[in-house]
């Protein structure tokens, strides 16, 4: 049996959970043009942010007051406990945070959001 190479895998969550946050139902709010939503699959906390603004970009920080037993993947470094993205006109950004072992999760934040043009 052949493996695929690791490189050929590697975006295979981030791929399915943009697919997830598109079609969610549940999705936020936050502004006009701005959504955001969120879900548990498995070990894995999906965040989708989506700007459908046609010209200001969307600048928001999702700042952390407790993480407990979760952390983000590799590639989504927290800066000072906060997750900070700007996110371009039409466009999308995904998170992923993943549970670090079998006890209960504790997880509580804040949003920050601004728009610039």
């Amino acid at each position: 049996m052949d493996y695929l190479p690791r490189e050929d895998y590697s975006d295979l969550l981030e791929r399915l959970f943009l697919e997830e946050g598109r079609n969610s139902q549940d999705k936020y709010e936050l502004g006009k043009e701005s959504y955001f939503a969120n879900r548990w699959e498995g070990n894995h906390l999906w965040l989708y942010m989506k700007n459908e603004s046609s010209e200001k970009t969307w600048n928001i920080e999702i700042e952390f007051k407790k993480l407990e037993n979760v952390k983000p993947l590799k590639r989504y470094q927290l800066e000072n406990m906060s997750l900070k993205y700007s996110i371009p006109p039409n466009s999308e950004k995904l998170a992923i945070l993943k549970r670090t072992s079998n006890q209960k999760t504790g997880i509580e934040w804040n949003f920050h959001n601004s728009w610039t043009s």
